[in-house]
């Protein structure tokens, strides 16, 4: 890695609009390499994504540096650096000893020692503060230390994408104030902050708007709507619901980042006042002061506004899941209809196949006897062949006897047991 106090494009690319350079480091090895000279070169230090940021405001052309990326698993891993590389940065940025505590709980934080410098009024060198918002892959968290004398301010970031560096960059750049204001760093990365979580609840802005259209929600102004809604017996209520879900969470969780960030840019703005009690007598921090307050006003409003537009976009969200609900009971309502209707043609000719049957039965009952009888009968009771004519016995009275019992014995019998079959049928049915 060069440490060329110009940019050199063959080994750095540099941001545009920004006094900046970038160099890559892919190790912990060449981190602590540069660390050691942290006290002879003017350097700015800088680990991608979910790692850290180190930077060094004095006016002059600084070195960025990025680290290969890690992922971190879900967000909960305090360190995602070494140990060792962890402990040298911050002993060589003198940062606050509470920030390794606030790094492991990962709630939003904000310290400050402020306070006991006021008290001496002077002679005070080191400020050390300590901002932090709710850990989640796209949170900040910052170690602040600002030397009054020298006018530098360095910060050990984490949570901090590449494309939030860059933003962060081009802001320090495009601002005069850089030596002598320390809560310049956190608010800047604020700043550039908030305008991606607003693209974020955009993108939910959008999916809620399209929902709304398909379901037939868009009634504030129909005149200017151009698209009709699709019909909700086909609409896909399933998808519908996972992305309400989805657009649920992300507008809960910048809404907490938003309110809580607002909380921070007011915790800053009482340090901006209170730098300003303790050094009244510089005209560098007044004038300053002139410069970053409106920038903090605008950003702690930025965050406010986002806020609002959560809750707003969460109530769009509720409302369009009670519809989407009322459409999922009233499809299954349809589906039941249908379901009843198939159960009653499939009653109606269970009942006629039942009747059919209960005809045969009768039917047969009727003959059987006759045809089990005639059949018996038909061997000696009858004699066609007789030479004189056709005779029949004097016994045929016990055909027609045994007959008529017989029938009238079997018929008893089938009505018995239909109508024990049918009241133990109606015992077993619930009630």
């Amino acid at each position: 890695m060069r440490q060329d106090s110009q940019p050199d494009s063959s080994d750095s690319v540099a941001l545009s609009h920004s006094p900046y350079t970038v160099t890559i480091l892919d190790n912990d090895h060449e981190v602590l390499t540069l660390l050691d000279q942290v006290e002879t070169v003017i350097l700015s230090l800088s680990f991608s994504y979910v790692l850290s940021l180190i930077v060094s405001c004095p006016i002059r052309v600084n070195q960025t540096a990025f680290t290969t990326p890690s992922r971190m698993e879900n967000g909960t891993l305090p360190l995602p650096i070494s140990r060792k590389l962890f402990e040298v940065t911050t002993q060589k940025f003198d940062t606050s000893p509470a920030y390794l505590s606030a790094l492991e709980t990962g709630l939003a934080t904000y310290t400050g020692t402020i306070p006991e410098f006021r008290r001496a009024k002077k002679n005070w060198e080191n400020a050390r503060f300590v901002v932090q918002q709710n850990r989640a892959y796209s949170a900040l968290s910052i170690a602040l230390t600002f030397n009054v004398k020298s006018g530098k301010s360095r910060a050990l970031i984490f949570g901090a994408d590449y494309g939030l560096l860059t933003g962060l960059f081009e802001c320090m750049g495009g601002i005069s104030t850089r030596r002598y204001w320390p809560m310049l760093i956190p608010i800047l990365a604020m700043e550039v902050q908030v305008h991606s979580f607003n693209r974020g609840l955009m993108v939910c802005h959008d999916g809620i708007y399209s929902i709304e259209s398909r379901t037939g929600m868009r009634r504030f102004d129909y005149s200017l709507e151009n698209s009709s809604p699709q019909d909700w017996k086909t609409l896909d209520l399933i998808s519908i619901t996972r992305d309400l879900s989805s657009f649920l969470s992300i507008a809960a969780f910048l809404e907490m980042q938003a309110e809580t960030s607002a909380y921070l840019m007011q915790q800053i703005a009482q340090t901006t006042e209170s730098i300003t009690e303790v050094s009244a007598s510089d005209e560098r921090y007044i004038d300053h002061l002139y410069e970053v307050s409106p920038r903090l006003e605008n950003a702690r409003n930025l965050y406010l506004g986002l806020a609002s537009r959560c809750r707003y976009l969460t109530k769009r969200i509720n409302a369009q899941a009670q519809t989407v609900y009322c459409l999922i009971a009233s499809q299954d309502q349809v589906s039941n209809m249908s379901i009843a209707g198939a159960s009653r043609d499939i009653a109606l000719m269970t009942a006629r196949d039942g009747a059919t049957m209960r005809v045969i039965a009768a039917v047969t009952i009727l003959f059987l006897p006759a045809t089990f009888v005639a059949t018996l009968f038909s061997t000696s009771f009858f004699n066609f062949q007789d030479t004189s004519g056709p005779r029949v016995s004097g016994w045929v009275w016990i055909y027609v006897l045994v007959t008529v019992i017989l029938t009238v014995a079997v018929q008893s019998v089938w009505a018995i047991i239909s109508k024990r079959k049918a009241r133990k049928i109606a015992q077993n049915m619930p009630v």
